[in-house]
């Protein structure tokens, strides 16, 4: 008998030992392809090296190539099968100097949540409409929504929580982009010196900042409390993500056309000075969507075949802003180890708005860099009034003639 119960113990031993090897070795690969880890990128890449090789539109680490048109191409895994995923979809529609826009702010599925980084189109059928966009660098998605009501696809001005279906090649909640959703939250990152995050956790408050995206301008009329998706700020190729470097005080912009290029002037700091971290859990209603900049028509090729269309840059996706009254805060919890709850009060903003840009013109994405935000989607006024036609001024015939293509390839 006792021979017996040690032979039991030590089969069962053994198939606790083959279950933790063979978990190891069926790992997906964190790119989100849905494939094994050995038979992708490899079981040994670090997640930081993984993000890199993925995000192959920054160009090189001298903080130079700080672009507005990245190349970001969609991929289909080896002509793998498209899969269908039931998630939910966080949206707003706001007005832009190019017309309505349905602007997908966040999917969930499973406790992970995506911020998709480009949006490739809208349309609506009978009572649905469609969202296509970039979920990773390399993953395209298809999002169909059932209008249930028929009219609140135009209610602006709020966000909209409704079910959906998505249809891409892999599984961006798999992929290293998806960020941790619990309890209506997604777990962000404060990254700040290891003294200011010592005074930030003493007084159970995180500070609104003056500073806007491009760190060299006050606000005026309110502040951020920034956060990130990056689990780490220690290179400059994690700088260049949340719109700072530390090469110099210049990074470039050009436009799609690469005929125009200009330097400007950003926050100029080094990975050194981010050596503190705080994990916060943040209601996604609260945060104000990032700024789109609007590109000139360009080939992907969908999984069907190769389609030409414009599409919108989430202009630095990987910042997560708050907006809060001018001088003030909003108080945090402790529920773990340097983990955080961010709380609301009196000091918090209703949404503030976001600016929109065009890949012909200079000028209003510099207008983007400055963050002149107020509480509502802004309408870049020199750019609607060149789109419709209100404005001939010579210093804006470039503008013009790119605007005129853009309607006619599009139909417009």
């Amino acid at each position: 008998m006792a021979t017996l119960f040690l032979h039991a113990q030590l089969h069962s031993r053994f198939l606790n030992l083959f279950k933790d090897r063979l978990g190891v070795f069926n790992v997906k690969c964190l790119c989100g392809s849905d494939k094994l880890a050995k038979n992708c990128h490899g079981e040994s890449i670090s997640e930081k090296k993984l993000r890199m090789i993925i995000e192959n539109h920054v160009e090189g680490a001298n903080q130079v190539g700080l672009y507005f048109s990245p190349e970001i191409k969609p991929t289909n895994f080896g002509k793998r099968k498209k899969t269908k995923i039931k998630c939910n979809l966080i949206y707003t529609i706001s007005m832009t100097p190019a017309g309505v826009l349905v602007y997908p702010i966040s999917l969930i599925k499973d406790g992970k949540a995506i911020r998709p980084i480009t949006i490739d189109g809208n349309s609506k059928n009978n009572n649905f409409f469609s969202i296509d966009c970039m979920l990773t660098p390399q993953i395209q998605g298809h999002i169909d929504v059932k209008d249930d009501s028929g009219t609140r696809m135009f209610s602006r001005g709020c966000f909209i929580k409704c079910d959906c279906t998505l249809e891409c090649f892999g599984n961006p909640f798999e992929s290293l982009f998806a960020l941790d959703y619990k309890d209506q939250k997604i777990k962000l990152f404060h990254h700040t010196t290891k003294e200011n995050s010592k005074l930030i956790k003493e007084s159970s408050k995180l500070l609104g900042s003056k500073w806007n995206l491009q760190g060299i301008q006050q606000l005026e009329h309110l502040n951020y409390i920034y956060f990130t998706d990056l689990k780490e700020v220690n290179t400059a190729f994690d700088l260049t993500r949340i719109g700072m470097s530390d090469k110099g005080h210049k990074v470039g912009i050009r436009t799609d056309d690469n005929m125009n290029w200009e330097e400007v002037i950003v926050y100029h700091e080094s990975a050194k000075n981010r050596d503190g971290r705080i994990s916060v859990w943040v209601d996604p209603t609260i945060i104000v969507p990032p700024h789109i900049i609007l590109h000139e028509p360009i080939s992907i090729d969908n999984g069907y075949g190769v389609l030409l269309h414009s599409w919108w840059e989430v202009y630095l996706p990987s910042i997560f802003r708050v907006p809060v009254n001018l001088g003030s805060y909003l108080p945090i919890t402790m529920i773990g180890d340097d983990e955080y709850i961010l709380e609301k009060n009196e000091n918090l903003l209703s949404v503030g708005g976001f600016n929109a840009g065009y890949g012909m013109d200079i000028a209003s994405m510099k207008r983007i860099i400055k963050d002149s935000t107020y509480s509502t989607p802004v309408i870049d006024s020199v750019w609607y009034e060149v789109w419709s036609g209100k404005n001939f001024d010579d210093s804006h015939e470039e503008l013009l003639k790119s605007i005129a293509l853009f309607k006619k390839n599009r139909n417009i």
